[in-house]
């Protein structure tokens, strides 16, 4: 909880923060914000700017499909500001959709469907496939 509003913190550091990505032929500004579900920097995506935000990732080390949600009571404790819930990638996709459902519950309607996107999506790329393994006699 701070003293500033939302809106003015985001016009301060929408132009600069850590995490802008500009590139040439691009019109759009995209971010590598882990709370914007879209990779997107606007005032709506921005997790820096908002009390309330969600943030859907894959954990490399443990392959697992890790959810992260700003917890606001803990907004002056950085070690205790941030809530994280992971899920087993062999897990099925509904049990997976309905866990983040109920994780993200009481965010925006738009933010719990954009993180049930992107869980479902990162479910898809981290199953290997079985066509990725080649045949092979018996003899």
């Amino acid at each position: 909880m701070t003293n500033v509003s939302n809106d003015f913190i985001w016009e301060c550091t929408k132009s600069t923060n850590a995490y802008l990505v500009k590139r040439k032929g691009i019109d759009t500004t995209l971010s590598r914000d882990p709370y914007a579900l879209n990779n997107l920097s606007t005032h709506y995506e921005s997790g820096l700017s908002h009390d309330k935000a969600v943030g859907v990732h894959y954990c490399k080390p443990s392959g697992k499909i890790c959810v992260i949600t700003k917890v606001v009571k803990n907004a002056n404790k950085p070690a205790k500001s941030r809530h994280i819930v992971e899920f087993k990638p062999t897990k099925s996709s509904r049990a997976i959709a309905k866990a983040v459902s109920k994780t993200v519950q009481g965010y925006k309607d738009e933010q719990i469907y954009d993180a049930i996107v992107r869980a479902s999506a990162i479910k898809r790329a981290a199953t290997v496939s079985k066509k990725q393994f080649a045949a092979r006699n018996r003899a």
